[in-house]
């Protein structure tokens, strides 16, 4: 029988896209390149049409003062995609107040938003900076001299109090400028709102009562301000604030993990009543926030989720239970801690058949919620755990002190699952993971021949249904297969070997490109000292860029140094620390000296 005409068309087509594909595997995306700027003129690459050379210079420029910054960032907020980036970067600068009054001051389309945005940055960072602290189970650090690090991150103007605390050194009032309140953009209304609200900014307070337009948004602001200020609003003022702020819908459809990753606060209305109620603990609202669960956007599911986990009560369980199954992993992990902070049986079973689901890091999310129900680690895989359900099960009640001291001194990241391959001292335990390595000059010698002999090994030996990716960056930052992960070990292995070296140590650049990947929730960097010519010139930077870019997808980001100084060491631990990872210390030699060996030619 002859083949029909549609099917050779097919086959050809089906051969041609394998052909493409192929190619686009063999070769290697350079991005955010230094060599862009023939000039070293970066006020040129702000309009480069690589999104990533764009992002470095536009950010690269914000530290040269409140005019110049003004000026960057009002042209490039206005290239599709960029405004939430552009206000990070006037809120990393320290003269961020100045440059929201002149903000203010223009009649430019998208001003006032941009100059509420930049102050909403910098209040949520210092807020989420401060829970960070709080939350986290401190792992205490020893130089070589053997003196603690407790690395802090700069800059917070004691914003954004612990709960509880007194609030001491409050902002001024002309840090949020009250003209915001009144502004005719209601989204420049509504993240001014809750800039007052994570700086706890009672001065505000009156300018707020006059205003009159309340979208969902500035409704599920205001009634977030109230909670963070100690105001305690009756159930059924949150009640009709809640159905204000989720009067229409805005946001995300299903799932964008790409669109989680960005710097974009502002937050929708029910995201922001679902903040207050946990802000208020208050058990009698929790219906509210089972019919959160219920939203197309993935953010207010996710701050629902957080919220019960807040709160505690029992109350949430069956709504906890019933996003189990079938839940994203953004919101697996907060479910999770959620079911973690409320013990009960009745959840193990539940979770015993989520864990035979996970092939990759998220196993440890729900090892973690099942350790803190039975008050220790039972077993590392489902077969384990439902092994132990049938021998204890019928008898077994929650020993509510041994679950409280289990989850007090326990991080998800110290469970224990089978793992899906080694990288140096560390286990990897992701199946959607990508390298992120330094390839810069002071690499060269024993160091990168390390990195290079340890990288093969590495991804000859993961799991065969593991997918990976491979960034590297000095100078330049490479990425060795744009916009996915792949399974491709052969490419893997021949991408380490072609790994070329260049002067810089762009670090932030290469985590953000690895970031961007839409399958990927973790990072393995390895780094042998300080960010030179990055985006971010400081590690207390980079841990807030990552923590802000972190706040709905939140990538686990393992560390690995080649640097025994106690700063740099002292701050790759806590980006491991704070971003659900491991760190490892390798002493491989001194770097080498830099400046003598050019670039090699590709």
């Amino acid at each position: 029988m002859r083949p029909s005409r549609l099917w050779i068309i097919r086959t050809m087509a089906s051969l041609l896209l394998c052909l493409l594909a192929a190619d686009s595997l063999a070769g290697t995306k350079m991005v955010s390149s230094r060599r862009d700027l023939s000039k070293g003129d970066r006020t040129d690459a702000i309009n480069h049409g690589d999104e990533a050379t764009s992002f470095w210079a536009a950010l690269s420029l914000s530290e040269k003062g409140a005019g110049f910054t003004l000026k960057t960032a009002e042209a490039y907020a206005k290239k599709k995609g960029n405004f939430y980036n552009a206000a990070f970067f006037l809120s990393m600068n320290p003269e961020c107040d100045a440059i929201a009054q002149k903000l203010l001051q223009s009649r430019a389309q998208g001003a006032h938003a941009l100059a509420a945005a930049a102050l909403l940055q910098r209040a949520l960072g210092d807020y989420l900076a401060d829970e960070k602290e709080a939350n986290m189970i401190r792992v205490q650090h020893f130089d070589a001299d053997g003196q603690p690090i407790n690395p802090k991150i700069p800059g917070r103007k004691g914003k954004g109090q612990k709960k509880g605390a007194q609030k001491k050194n409050k902002p001024k009032a002309a840090d949020i400028p009250a003209a915001l309140f009144s502004d005719r953009d209601p989204a420049a209304v509504a993240m001014a709102i809750q800039a007052a609200a994570y700086s706890r900014d009672e001065s505000v307070k009156e300018a707020l009562k006059g205003i009159t337009k309340v979208t969902p948004d500035i409704a599920g602001a205001m009634l977030f301000y109230r909670a963070m200020i100690g105001e305690s609003p009756a159930a059924p003022e949150v009640q009709e604030a809640f159905k204000k702020a989720s009067g229409r819908i805005r946001g995300m459809g299903g799932l964008d993990l790409p669109g989680l990753c960005s710097f974009d606060v502002n937050t929708p209305g029910p995201a922001l009543v679902c903040q207050a109620i946990g802000q208020l603990g208050d058990e009698t609202l929790v219906a509210l926030l089972d019919q959160a669960m219920a939203s197309r956007d993935i953010r207010v599911r996710i701050e629902a989720a957080r919220a019960m986990g807040r709160i505690g009560s029992a109350r949430s369980l069956k709504s906890l239970h019933d996003a189990l199954p079938r839940c994203s992993w953004p919101l697996l992990v907060e479910v999770c801690n959620a079911i973690g902070a409320i013990p009960n049986a009745k959840m193990v079973p539940a979770l015993i058949q989520r864990l035979g689901k996970e092939k990759g890091r998220f196993r440890q999310d729900v090892v973690h919620a099942l350790s803190c129900i039975a008050g220790e680690q039972k077993a590392t895989d489902a077969k384990g755990w439902a092994a132990w359900w049938r021998k204890e099960g019928a008898s077994f009640q929650v020993d509510e002190a041994a679950s409280k001291e289990f989850r007090s001194t326990t991080r998800v990241q110290d469970v224990d699952v089978p793992g899906l391959g080694f990288f140096y001292g560390l286990q990897i335990v992701s199946d959607s993971f990508s390298y992120v390595v330094d390839s810069s000059a002071s690499m060269r010698g024993p160091r990168i021949d390390s990195l290079k002999e340890n990288m093969t090994s590495s991804v000859e030996g993961l799991a065969e249904h593991v997918k990976f990716n491979i960034v590297d960056f000095g100078g330049d930052v490479e990425i060795m297969y744009d916009g996915a992960l792949t399974g491709n070990k052969k490419l893997g292995k021949q991408r380490v070997y072609d790994m070329d070296m260049s002067g810089g140590t762009r670090v932030f650049c290469g985590m953000r490109q690895a970031m961007l990947l839409p399958e990927l929730d973790t990072i393995y960097l390895l780094s042998d000292g300080a960010p030179v010519l990055d985006s971010m010139h400081r590690w207390p930077e980079i841990i807030r860029a990552t923590m802000m870019l972190g706040r709905y997808r939140p990538v686990a980001v393992y560390c690995i140094d080649f640097d025994p100084r106690a700063g740099n060491q002292a701050y790759m631990m806590r980006l491991a620390d704070e971003n659900v990872g491991l760190h490892e210390s390798i002493n491989v030699g001194p770097p080498a000296r830099v400046g003598a060996q050019k670039k090699k030619k590709k």
